[in-house]
């Protein structure tokens, strides 16, 4: 495993000795995968081709450091703490070439919005909560394709749109407001904001390891320009954070 530094009481200090081992990796991995608490024999079990001396000496370490927590006597049970999430974070990018799975460049408003609906469609079932961000909506065959991943019946409860009032459109008003009347007969929630210049999709999942977002100058109009989004994706403990001040951030935007 690569070596990596990890903040302990305000230094920085080299833990590849501890968290880079293979046996810690696979602890760590098996806690953040089961996202819940697991006896000690539990752990043994799962880490099966471990000697049993290396599994408590790794769970002692692991626990001294932060990264795990015990609950209980005797029977002592494990979860992993926000730290061991973020360190088990770190240890998986490092391993792979690249950070192109959890962040990506994406080009032209087609290629944004095809990603989109792309990742929205393979976790249609696990979706919380869809925000759309969006000065202007004139073209109704994006809403009617971004319908066609979500059940009708859920829509109002998981689409979460904000764009400008009608009166602060200069181009396409009347589509803009046709657009916004069949949010309003469909019961989705949007919220108007007059100035609004942001364009941002954002997909919560109840697992947040499945969210994701794109932050991008793309519309959802017609018009043709050079567009580029950055797409995040929600495995790494930051890119969580960064996706719930996103959801934050919208939330807080006023209406007009």
């Amino acid at each position: 495993m690569s070596e990596i530094y990890v903040l302990e009481r305000e230094r920085a200090v080299l833990r590849s000795e501890l968290l880079g081992r293979e046996v810690s990796y696979f602890t760590l991995k098996i806690l953040t995968d089961f996202q819940g608490v697991m006896t000690r024999d539990e752990l043994s079990r799962s880490l099966f081709s471990v000697e049993e001396s290396m599994i408590s000496e790794r769970i002692e370490l692991l626990r001294e450091t932060g990264a795990i927590e015990m609950l209980g006597y005797p029977e002592r049970k494990f979860h992993i703490t926000r730290d061991g999430r973020r360190w088990f974070g770190h240890l998986r990018a490092l391993n792979v070439p690249s950070l192109g799975g959890y962040i990506e460049l994406l080009t032209t408003g087609i290629e944004i919005w095809k990603r989109f609906l792309q990742d929205l469609s393979l976790r249609s079932g696990l979706l919380r909560k869809v925000y759309i961000v969006s000065p202007f909506l004139t073209e109704t065959k994006y809403l009617e394709e971004l319908t066609s991943v979500i059940a009708y019946e859920k829509q109002p409860d998981i689409l979460y749109f904000v764009t400008r009032p009608s009166n602060d459109v200069y181009l396409d008003r009347d589509k803009h407001e046709s657009f916004v009347s069949t949010l309003e007969s469909r019961g989705v929630y949007r919220k108007l904001v007059k100035g609004l210049h942001a364009k941002i999709f954002l997909a919560q999942a109840y697992d947040p390891r499945e969210s994701f977002a794109i932050v991008s100058s793309f519309n959802i109009t017609p018009h043709p320009v050079i567009d580029f989004g950055a797409y995040v994706r929600g495995e790494l403990e930051e890119m969580r954070d960064f996706l719930d001040s996103l959801e934050e951030s919208i939330k807080r935007l006023e209406s007009t």
